[in-house]
């Protein structure tokens, strides 16, 4: 944005976008926008490429998964909301002209759970999940490992188990002690700490 007046002209279309001005069709391709805009940010080395997963590699998991309408569906280290947001259109795909309005608000609400402990990354999750459909994306905003909140007020009611549990545990990390505390196998391996969240979060005889 090269001038004064380009930059304003970003900002009032901006400031026109809301559910009353934009087109139910056009919402899908808002999504793929926004994702191809992530897509890019990682394929540049910043920031974003240590939390955005190849959608294909996602969508082949999804697929072997085969989550059912009606279960829960959690990632306890979502980064820009990637499994949630394929699962969503999965799910509803699946569905396909059977699904009522009671379903689909189930689908919405009621199915979706996340952590994700970064900060400049949680806000990019939201919007990604709620430009795919999701109303309400119950995403949790702390540190997984450790249990320490920053923010919980979306997670409000969310269960304790869950059905399906997708994610790509992040590499490489290390956590203190007080995060190992909380897990049989002692360790400062993020993943296989996560490895272990994983196997606490999920319901008996979940995938």
């Amino acid at each position: 944005i090269d001038s004064e007046k380009n930059f304003c002209d970003v900002l009032d279309k901006v400031h026109e976008i809301s559910n009353e001005t934009v087109d139910q069709t056009h919402v899908f391709t808002l999504s793929q926008i926004y994702e191809g805009l992530l897509l890019k940010m990682g394929e540049k080395g910043n920031d974003g490429g240590q939390f955005f997963t190849p959608r294909e590699i996602i969508r082949v998991m999804i697929q072997v998964v085969d989550p059912k309408p009606g279960k829960t569906v959690y990632d306890p280290g979502c980064g820009t909301g990637g499994f949630l947001a394929q699962s969503f259109e999965y799910m509803r795909a699946k569905t396909g002209k059977k699904i009522t309005g009671p379903q689909l608000e189930t689908l919405k609400q009621k199915t979706f759970y996340a952590r994700e402990k970064d900060n400049a990354i949680y806000p990019i999750a939201l919007a990604n999940l709620m430009l795919h459909g999701i109303d309400e994306p119950h995403v949790w905003h702390g540190n997984t490992l450790t249990g320490a909140p920053t923010y919980a007020e979306l997670f409000k009611g969310a269960p304790q188990f869950f059905d399906y549990v997708l994610m790509n545990p992040p590499f490489g990390g290390k956590e203190g002690k007080e995060a190992q505390t909380l897990f049989e196998y002692k360790t400062g391996a993020t993943q296989m700490l996560f490895l272990q969240h994983v196997l606490k979060s999920m319901r008996e005889g979940s995938e």
